[in-house]
C-alpha cells in the first residue's frame, strides 16, 4: 500500500513562500491578538520542548486562527509528550503523516529528530521512498502501515470498509 500522495508530482511554487515565514502565510501580528492568543505567540517564539520550528511550524500557522489554536495546541501537546508514545514512535508516526501528506516542512522538520530519537535510516527511508516494510521493526512496520491505510482510507483510496471490496 502506498499513500495517495506519493504518486503525485509536487513541488513548491517559490513565489507564493513568504520569505520570513517560510510558509504560505506570513507571521501572524502579534499586536492583533488578543492577550491569550500573545502568550501562545510568545511560547511559540521563544521555542523550547514542545516546538521543533517555532514560529514556522504549525503552531505559527494556527495562531491565524487562535480559537483553534486554543485547542489544538493541548491535543498536540498530548499526543507529543503526555500520551506515552516513545520518542521513536511518535517520530515514526510523523514521518509517515508527512510523507502521505506530502509534507515537505514536516519532513525535514523531522527527519533529523527521527535519526535522534533512533529510528532507523532503514525504516525512514522505507518511508520517505514507499518501500515495503516486511524487514522493518515490527513496531516500525505496525506504524508506517496503519498511517498508509489510514490516509489511503481518507482519500477515498481502498475498496468499500463495509464490502471489503
Amino acid at each position: 500500500m502506498h499513500c495517495p500522495a506519493m504518486h503525485k508530482d509536487t513541488c513548491m511554487d517559490h513565489d507564493d513562500i513568504d520569505p520570513d515565514s517560510r510558509c504560505r502565510l506570513p507571521f501572524v501580528d502579534r499586536t492583533g491578538l488578543d492577550p491569550e492568543a500573545q502568550a501562545m505567540f510568545d511560547s511559540h517564539k521563544k521555542g523550547g520542548g514542545h516546538t521543533l520550528r517555532g514560529l514556522r511550524g504549525p503552531g505559527g500557522i494556527k495562531l491565524h486562527s487562535p480559537a483553534l489554536a486554543k485547542y489544538a495546541r493541548p491535543v498536540g501537546r498530548y499526543l507529543r509528550v503526555d500520551a506515552g508514545f516513545t520518542g521513536r514512535v511518535r517520530e515514526v508516526a510523523i514521518l509517515i503523516t508527512a510523507r502521505c501528506c506530502d509534507s515537505q516542512f514536516e519532513w525535514a522538520a523531522h527527519e533529523q529528530e527521527a535519526v535522534r530519537q533512533g529510528v532507523p535510516r532503514e525504516t525512514i527511508e522505507a518511508i520517505r521512498l514507499g518501500k515495503p516494510v516486511d524487514a522493518l521493526d515490527p513496531t516500525d512496520a505496525l506504524i508506517v502501515t496503519l498511517g498508509r491505510e489510514a490516509f489511503e482510507l481518507s482519500q477515498g483510496n481502498i475498496g468499500d470498509v463495509s464490502t471489503g471490496a
